[in-house]
């Protein structure tokens, strides 16, 4: 960790460069217009020490109540629409350094110079340890608990992205073919054609949220086949669908795993980064890491309004059925058994290797991560039920089975034949499939 002055060593600076987060002293830029910041990051607080009226403003922004949007990215464009989007990217600045550098709580020494701040310092707080309880800002101020947390038990849900291509490999935008809004719809990004005309490019399928995360990926996958059979009906040409992290057109794309009835705390994040990312990054096509830093990041969440948060490290796992519902009962497992799963944060080298895209050191960080795993779910610590133990233990054997093999998917496939070329007839489950 940071030594008690702040001071980066090596294998921190590395690490946070690799995210894409800059590093350095303060130097002369201090004291012309750029401005140093102290953040303070405690219990679910981030508050900057006598802030001039654009960051109170930032503060302030992020403490409002905003029914029915509730998800960071909802506060964020209410700030750019205010003019404040620099100071939203200062604070998630802030936060991710404290996260990726395995702190809680503690302080941020933060230069306001170049797009998004420079890290000048990490210290910790008194009283404050290593394993407090910070959750992420929904961008900036006090972050309450949302609605519902930990009333009614655990929910799952999820929006998850993919493309059309054309027999040309050209994206077909799917605001030509879906709503934006509804169980299959588009996600909100919007780009412009060469006619200047806009699209929202990127499909998107919102399963309605149930109990069991197996649920979700079964409807998923009902939706899926509907969606299919609306491209044919609509299109009347060929065409493929794309998935993975980065498949065509620059585009990123995600599973975004929802779960309500409890906060998203670091403990929570470090368990899913380790024991669910850390084991798709080895399955991955490398093409498709250039998602990260931007996006797909070790600890991406938001605070959702349904009572929960949004998990959007992964890329889209429509490439492989197997791959998808492996994904969604392992992070049921390991949400529902956190309690018994060791809390450290992953080491400098890994987070480092993580985002450069170096599998001789990820990928055995992920296979003992496994293991460990695998251990608990035997011996049902924490009190798993049955049921989602036994999925884990059947999504650990995929997976592990997938990286002894050597195996990855490609991001220039067509997902539907791994979907057995026709996910539009009636869903019969995942049976003979894992």
């Amino acid at each position: 960790m940071t030594q008690n002055d702040g001071a980066f060593r090596p294998a921190e600076r590395a690490a946070l460069a690799a995210a894409g987060i800059e590093v350095g002293a303060a130097g002369p830029a201090a004291a012309g217009t750029a401005r140093l910041l102290r953040i303070v990051l405690d219990g679910r607080t981030v508050a900057c020490a006598e802030p001039p009226d654009f960051y109170r403003r930032l503060l302030e922004a992020f403490t409002r109540d905003a029914p029915g949007e509730g998800s960071r990215a909802a506060d964020v464009d209410r700030l750019r629409r205010g003019g404040d989007r620099r100071a939203a990217r200062l604070a998630l600045t802030a936060w991710r350094a404290m996260y990726l550098l395995g702190r809680d709580a503690g302080e941020v020494i933060l230069l306001d110079a170049g797009r998004s701040g420079r890290i000048v310092a990490v210290r910790p707080t008194a009283g404050v340890g290593p394993t407090g309880g910070t959750a992420p800002p929904s961008a900036g101020g006090t972050v309450p608990a949302p609605a519902g947390a930990g009333e009614g038990g655990l929910r799952f849900g999820a929006d998850l992205e993919w493309l059309i291509v054309d027999a040309g490999g050209r994206i077909v935008p799917a605001s030509l073919l879906f709503p934006e809004a509804g169980p299959i719809g588009t996600d909100r990004q919007v780009v412009r054609g060469r006619s200047g005309r806009a699209h929202r490019p990127i499909a998107e399928l919102r399963p309605a949220p149930q109990d069991r995360a197996e649920a979700v990926v079964r409807e998923a996958a009902s939706l899926f086949g509907q969606a299919i059979a609306a491209v044919r009906r609509r299109l009347r040409r060929p065409f493929a669908v794309r998935a993975g992290a980065r498949p065509a057109g620059g585009l990123s794309l995600g599973t975004h795993l929802h779960v309500s009835g409890i906060l998203p705390e670091p403990r929570l994040l470090r368990a899913l980064d380790r024991y669910v990312a850390l084991p798709f990054f080895c399955l991955e096509d490398p093409a498709g890491r250039r998602r990260r830093p931007r996006y797909g990041g070790l600890g991406d969440v938001r605070l959702k309004a349904h009572g929960g948060f949004e998990y959007r490290t992964l890329p889209s796992l429509f490439v492989d059925p197997a791959l998808l519902w492996a994904a969604f009962a392992l992070a049921e497992a390991v949400v529902r058994s956190q309690a018994a799963l060791p809390a450290d944060p992953l080491p400098p080298a890994v987070v480092r290797g993580y985002y450069a895209g170096e599998d001789a050191v990820v990928c055995p960080e992920a296979r003992a991560a496994l293991r460990r795993l695998q251990a608990v779910l035997r011996r049902r610590d924490g009190g798993i039920p049955e049921a989602p133990a036994e999925a884990g233990l059947r999504a650990i054997a995929v997976l592990q089975a997938r990286m002894d093999a050597g195996w990855r998917w490609r991001e220039a496939d067509d997902v539907l034949a791994m979907w057995g070329g026709d996910p539009a007839g009636p869903w019969t489950g995942f049976a003979g499939v894992v």
